[in-house]
């Protein structure tokens, strides 16, 4: 114990001397939101102190609400491995391997559904490259003795579960490009891999989508009951200033669409509850 509590203190000193005033000097100058800490045994109070320093920060510049900064934990080995993958190297090819562990952090922050879509997809879709990719991250203590095949469905299995359970707006991952937007969509449950691809296309041709009832345009009857209802349509995502190709070429465009069409109801079921919402409200 007094070890630790030794070891605890000698690190606490160099952080306060090193590294917290470089975190205190970002965050005034780039007015940083987030700051990703990785857990460990003394993370608890890297936290408090990090969190002290953040609202120090933010009493000085004025920042309240969403503005102040906000200390969360991030286990950096998925940035990591996207960082050294091809995949990294091919996307931000004349950068460093720690800028590129940055962005990637940044983006794990963000969205870690999708990161690890991407992660377990990005050596292709075979059953060995995933298996390998999916080995490379610390998901479970026993991951080593399942077999590739059991591995890979088990955690399938719980994508297409939180994938469906979060939902999907089209919109919003069109934005995205293709090799980032597809390892995700494809784990809506009821499309798979070619009928995902499909929806990015039409998607990216028609300059995104402003009703659900514009999937029933090229999927099966079968597939758009199945998959809609994890679908969500919002056009407002409809924003030229940050897009990565071509949505939305004028602001005619950028209209909402129908409030359904992001409710987590099923379009089909749609006048059912409209006609009950009506009811509730006049009765």
């Amino acid at each position: 114990m007094e070890k630790l509590q030794l070891e605890s203190w000698s690190r606490h000193a160099s952080y306060a001397t090193n590294v917290y005033p470089k975190i205190q000097r970002l965050l005034a100058e780039y007015k940083l939101r987030v700051i990703a800490l990785n857990p460990s045994r003394s993370s608890e109070f890297v936290k408090r102190e990090l969190e002290q320093i953040s609202a120090g920060v933010a009493e000085r510049l004025g920042l309240t609400g969403a503005d102040t900064p906000s200390v969360v934990y991030t286990d950096p080995a998925t940035a990591l491995i996207l960082a050294r993958s091809q995949t990294g190297q091919l996307e931000f090819p004349k950068d460093h391997v720690n800028f590129r562990m940055s962005i990637y952090l940044g983006r794990m922050v963000q969205n870690p559904l999708l990161e690890t879509a991407i992660v377990l997809n990005m050596d292709g879709p075979k059953i060995t490259s995933k298996a390998r990719a999916l080995r490379k991250l610390n998901l479970h203590r026993m991951q080593s003795a399942a077999p590739d095949d059991l591995l890979v469905q088990r955690v399938e299995e719980v994508l297409v579960d939180e994938v469906c359970r979060i939902g999907v707006d089209l919109n919003l991952l069109l934005n995205l490009r293709p090799q980032r937007a597809l390892p995700v969509l494809q784990y809506v449950c009821g499309l798979g891999l070619n009928r995902a691809g499909q929806i990015l296309s039409e998607g990216a041709a028609r300059q995104g989508f402003t009703n659900r009832s514009l999937l029933s345009d090229f999927l099966p009857p079968s597939v758009y009951r199945n998959v809609s209802g994890f679908l969500a349509i919002r056009a407002a995502h409809f924003d030229p200033s940050v897009l990565h190709y071509g949505l939305a070429k004028s602001e005619s465009q950028i209209r909402w669409a129908e409030p359904e069409d992001y409710l987590r109801f099923h379009p089909l079921d749609a006048t059912y509850v409209i006609s009950i919402a009506v009811f509730i409200a006049c009765p």
